[in-house]
């Protein structure tokens, strides 16, 4: 177990630098993980079922705020190799996960704590213009802090844990084991609720049901209901579209001539202006114009380093300022100047990076004008970056990780249960969207200004894509649900000598097949809708709940 104890605290590590932003968050899930633990330990094709199915119960996390819930990658570091060393059931290796998962979120926040102090040294550094100094604030140091909260916890979990949980299992009453087995059947349920809960469309509820009962009186495998659902969706949006353009082309349309008399003039102003090549051009102090490459390579340094040195006092700050840093150093040659734009961003700064990649541009565009002399106060720079953060995470959080998020996972979920090797790497399709829109969207914003996101937020393209994320995602989750949530009931009840015992479980399969699963998510769902639901709390009480069942024979 010696190597791949090392191997889990070093990823651990790497991966909880957050370096990569979705890069690290695909490459940390259990699912992927799963691969090479399961090379180096001889067991391919175990370790991707296992990891499947840890997998299933992060797939709906959400850190919204930047507060993690629940650390699938200590849950799957831990979980994962323990399982196939002591050979536990997938259910087992699911029901060690969730309290492992529960205690990494306390590992996070003292990361997020003590990183304070970097925050406050880069002050220092940027009243310096040291932009190595970000660096060292931002990556380095919080990557060294990062080494010894991580490793060790992982390593020593994992080299000694085999031999701990054989002696457990070994002690442990059968009813406990068939226990946890019944709450590692349970716990997917709670995921799947949770995506439910995060897409909020409660008006496309009856997708969820669709895709519950599609399966479970078709029995058709996952993809291809997943292959089924694109395809509805896709039928519905082209359907809605050509309603809308026949609908705008009954109207009647204006001349020529009114368009040309009611087009508003470009807005201008701070944060909004199409300022012209020939206005940008080098002046006497030989302050160059920025390119679109260069907007470009300053968002996605953002997207690299956006959480390395996340803080509770000031969240992306360091993040942001690490990413405009190449760009402030063309724009502005004097110390004097450099230090003050440094400074200026070191303020509190949260958003979600990809759909958030907008105001990067905005503000690129805003600090070229003010290198070039136009009268561009920090306050105006500061207030764009305060007034849009909100509604572009808002927009992130429900594309990116609301929608985007789990139909990938759980595509990828559905195939890793099978023990396919192409699995882990679907994960990866999330990273490669964020970048290809953010990168997009930087522009955009570099190009157009505010009025580019405020277009983008009234664009009823947006609203189209996240309408059918979302039914997609909830009839998938639904499929999802019929699949992977186990839960029967061995009741019984015979009244008489010689009459037929009722069986309970039959009854409830006369209703409508796989009832109770569907029941359970039903049950988490309307709890995550009440306020201050503790997520780890929900799991704990979950896994009470099986092993109180198995006690008294219900499960």
């Amino acid at each position: 177990m010696l190597s791949v104890a090392i191997f889990a605290g070093l990823w651990y590590w790497f991966v909880k630098t957050d370096i990569g932003y979705g890069i690290t968050h695909a490459i940390r899930q259990p699912l992927f993980v799963a691969l090479p633990i399961g090379l180096i330990m001889g067991d391919l094709q175990q370790a991707l079922i296992v990891g499947a199915a840890v997998q299933i119960l992060y797939i709906g996390l959400v850190a919204a705020g930047s507060n993690l819930p629940a650390d699938d990658a200590l849950a799957g570091l831990i979980a994962i190799p323990l399982a196939l060393a002591t050979g536990l059931s997938p259910e087992l290796a699911v029901a060690i996960a969730v309290p492992i998962g529960i205690a990494g979120v306390f590992i996070d926040q003292l990361r997020k704590t003590v990183n304070i102090i970097w925050v406050h040294l880069a002050d220092r550094y940027a009243a310096n213009a040291s932009t190595r100094g970000i660096f060292l604030a931002n990556f380095v140091y919080p990557t060294i802090l990062g080494f010894f909260l991580r490793f060790p916890i992982v390593f020593f979990a994992v080299y000694f844990g085999a031999d701990a949980v054989e002696s457990v299992l070994d002690a442990v009453p059968e009813w406990l084991l068939h226990g946890f087995s019944v709450a590692g059947g349970l716990l997917p349920a709670l995921g799947f609720a949770l995506v439910i809960f995060v897409i909020g469309r409660r008006d496309l509820l009856p997708w969820f049901f669709i895709g519950y009962f599609f399966v479970a009186y078709s029995s058709i495998p996952v993809l291809g209901a997943a292959i089924f659902g694109v395809c509805v969706v896709l039928l519905i949006a082209g359907y809605t579209r050509s309603r809308n353009v026949s609908a705008v082309e009954a109207e009647e349309r204006p001349s020529a001539d009114d368009r040309a008399a009611h087009s508003p003039e470009p807005e201008r102003g701070p944060g909004n202006t199409t300022t012209t090549d020939a206005e940008l051009a080098p002046g006497a102090d030989g302050i160059p114009t920025l390119t679109e490459k260069d907007v470009r390579k300053s968002w996605f340094r953002y997207y690299l380093f956006a959480e390395t040195g996340i803080s509770y006092e000031r969240l992306q700050a360091l993040g942001f300022t690490h990413g405009l840093l190449p760009i402030l150093k063309k724009l502005y040659p004097k110390k004097a100047d450099l230090s003050a734009a440094m400074q200026r961003h070191l303020v509190f700064y949260n958003t979600e990076a990809v759909f958030g990649a907008p105001i990067n541009g905005v503000v690129i565009s805003m600090e070229e004008q003010r290198a070039h002399g136009k009268p561009i106060t920090d306050d105006a720079i500061t207030g764009i970056k305060t007034g849009l953060m909100g509604p572009m995470a808002g927009l992130g959080d429900s594309i990116d990780w609301a929608t985007m998020k789990p139909l990938i996972f759980a595509l990828a979920a559905a195939l890793g249960a099978t023990g396919n090797i192409f699995a882990p790497f679907i994960l990866l399709l999330l990273p490669l969207f964020q970048i290809i829109v953010g990168l997009n969207l930087a522009t955009t914003g570099y190009r157009q200004g505010r009025s580019s996101i405020q277009d983008l937020l009234r664009s009823g393209r947006v609203k189209e894509l996240i309408t059918g994320a979302s039914t997609l995602g909830l009839f998938m989750m639904g499929v999802l649900s019929a699949t992977y949530i186990s839960l029967t009931t061995p009741l019984s009840f015979q009244f008489g000598d010689g009459n037929e015992p009722f069986v309970v479980q039959d009854i409830l399969d006369g209703l409508a097949p796989g009832i109770l699963p569907l029941l359970v998510v039903l049950g988490l769902y309307f709890t995550l809708r009440r306020r201050k639901q503790n997520l780890g709390l929900i799991a704990l009480i979950l896994v009470a709940i099986a092993l109180l069942g198995a006690l008294a024979g219900i499960f």
